[in-house]
């Protein structure tokens, strides 16, 4: 289920292009990191928020 950490960077790359505000951001870098890896969609919203704010810090 933590595959999606592996295409963090990736997902970053291309959100940062949306200029989307801050509040989608996150959210949005998540969600695209777990399209990239192939999580199952039903899947995307279902972690704690922490989870992916936590792994954006580096």
């Amino acid at each position: 289920m933590d595959d999606y950490i592996d295409y963090l960077q990736d997902a970053l790359d291309l959100v940062s292009a949306w200029e989307l505000p801050e509040e989608q951001f996150f959210d949005a870098v998540r969600d695209q990191a777990m399209l990239i890896a192939g999580v199952h969609v039903d899947w995307i919203g279902e972690f704690p928020e922490s989870d992916h704010r936590t792994a954006l810090r580096f």
